[in-house]
């Protein structure tokens, strides 16, 4: 399992994602932080916390949680963050990527979600690293959308991650452009070949894509101590 606990010296990358990350039961979909394991070596544990709808946090004023289940925030789940924060220690890694599930959080809210994660991690002396999200398959002619995930009250919720990352000095896994110009030289055929529903969720293929992305951003933006563990 990709929880069971790691080594006391053994460094461990934790991912705090939604169903476009997490580990999926499949058949057919995927999500990228499954795919990134293989891409380390030894010394470093990837221990992919995603979960299907989850979101930065949810707040009954702006997101209230889903009715549904009893709990979506990611930051209240007690099987969640609750549970990685006690577990972090020195040099750990904690990439964090939220965007699809907060549909209705305002652009204040969602960046100072972020915002908390970074603070508590930085707390346990581990290294927060952002991400944007992966594209929706949504095309115009042949060529991806550059739109991407604007939410229900217009915060472009990839400017938000790559803001909260400049102005605090932490790394931005860029995700979201790096596949929409990769999918646009594929064209619109990307969302069968790639996609599992053809819009949101990705396959095995895409998510082995997705994952290779975040390698090479790792290596591009020399990322601490990820870099040092890459196969």
């Amino acid at each position: 399992s990709s929880r069971t606990p790691a080594a006391a010296s053994t460094i461990v990358m934790y991912i705090l994602t939604d169903s476009t990350g997490c580990d999926q039961e499949g058949p057919g979909t995927a999500g990228w932080g499954q795919w990134l394991p293989q891409l380390f070596g030894n010394g470093i544990s990837v221990a992919n916390y995603g979960n299907s709808g989850a979101l930065s946090e949810c707040s009954p004023a702006t997101t209230p949680c889903r009715t549904d289940a009893p709990y979506y925030s990611f930051y209240d789940d007690p099987k969640m963050w609750p549970t990685i924060k006690p577990l972090l220690k020195p040099n750990d890694v904690v990439l964090i990527e939220f965007a699809h599930n907060d549909k209705n959080t305002p652009q204040a809210q969602f960046e100072a979600n972020l915002l908390k994660y970074i603070t508590e991690t930085k707390a346990a002396g581990a290294i927060p690293i952002l991400a944007t999200p992966i594209p929706r398959c949504n095309f115009s002619g042949n060529t991806m959308n550059a739109s991407q995930l604007v939410n229900s009250v217009g915060v472009d919720l990839p400017a938000s991650i790559r803001s909260v990352g400049a102005a605090n000095s932490i790394p931005v896994i860029e995700i979201t452009k790096t596949a929409v110009a990769f999918f646009s030289t594929v064209g619109s055929s990307s969302c069968s070949k790639y996609w599992a529903d053809g819009v949101t969720h990705i396959n095995t293929v895409g998510a082995n894509v997705i994952a290779e992305m975040v390698r090479d951003q790792i290596k591009t933006l020399n990322i601490f101590p990820l870099v040092c563990y890459l196969r």
